[in-house]
């Protein structure tokens, strides 16, 4: 980062009074000269201080800039470079040296997101650079993979996620269109959390994760509980199925995806009997 310079400014050789002024005339001179100095040494005393005034906002779009990645693209999507593991590397790395530029950066991004527009060009694939029309991952989801930020952007994710319930139809399934996938928030934002790499805390996204489905439109809940063997995988299956249970009795219309989340998770002996034991008991109802 480059350093500012606190150097003073030098004075002013206007105050300078040759011997061989007037001397009635030297009050009225050496008054605006002060005063003018003055002012410039505000002035000057000033700009630093506002040049150090970096917003978070303005700090994560130079993070991101610096990293290669176009955020501010009026064609679409934000640009990002074709070494994504370089990109995720060097992020991670910037992250865990200096953790108040982390916190910076994801103040900027929460900010950033703020805009619908902005959300949902970050959730939207992105254009990788050097490969012309070629479609990439999300910047979200790229931002998804470094590990020093990862557990903070799935918790802002999810609490963005009940922003867009209104415009998730509640009587029906929206028809897989371009345009209607493009514009279903709620989807893309779920999207996001299918089949990443890793997990930094398994088990606080998916509680998390299952806070947010409790409360869900039902179309958005139903696609979401056939989702959770892609998005949380099998450590935290007990935890599922005990969820799921719970839904199950409340609402018998999540039956088939119920069923469709427990086939696909990989069970021990000891959960296939309490899923086994939980189907008959609802069956029987």
């Amino acid at each position: 980062m480059k350093m500012l310079s606190r150097k003073r400014p030098s004075k002013s050789n206007n105050a300078f009074v040759p011997p061989f002024a007037q001397p009635n005339k030297l009050p009225k001179p050496a008054t605006v000269t002060c005063h003018h100095q003055t002012q410039n040494d505000t002035s000057s005393s000033a700009t630093p201080r506002e040049a150090e005034s970096v917003s978070p906002l303005d700090k994560m779009l130079s993070v991101l800039a610096d990293a290669g990645c176009t955020l501010i693209n009026p064609s679409g999507p934000p640009c990002i470079p074709s070494d994504l593991h370089k990109l995720r590397n060097h992020l991670n790395g910037l992250f865990s040296r200096d953790s108040s530029l982390r916190e910076e950066f994801l103040r900027g991004f929460a900010s950033y997101i703020a805009s619908p527009n902005n959300f949902r060009r970050v959730l939207l694939p992105s254009s990788r650079e050097g490969l012309g029309s070629v479609r990439s991952e999300s910047l979200v989801r790229v931002l998804l993979l470094v590990h020093s930020v990862q557990l903070d952007l799935l918790y802002m994710l999810l609490e963005k996620l009940p922003e867009y319930f209104d415009l998730y139809p509640r009587d029906g399934v929206c028809e897989p269109s371009s345009s209607c996938l493009n514009e279903d928030v709620a989807r893309l934002i779920l999207n996001q959390f299918q089949w990443l790499d890793f997990l930094v805390d398994s088990e606080a996204f998916a509680e998390k994760l299952l806070q947010a489905l409790s409360i869900c439109p039902l179309p958005l809940k139903k696609e979401i509980i056939g989702s959770l063997p892609e998005i949380i995988g099998d450590q935290n299956n007990k935890t599922v199925i005990s969820s799921l249970q719970q839904m199950l009795q409340e609402d018998s219309s999540i039956i088939v995806n119920v069923l469709d989340s427990f086939s696909n998770l990989n069970l021990d002996n000891l959960l296939q009997d309490q899923v086994a034991i939980l189907l008959v008991v609802f069956f029987k109802l």
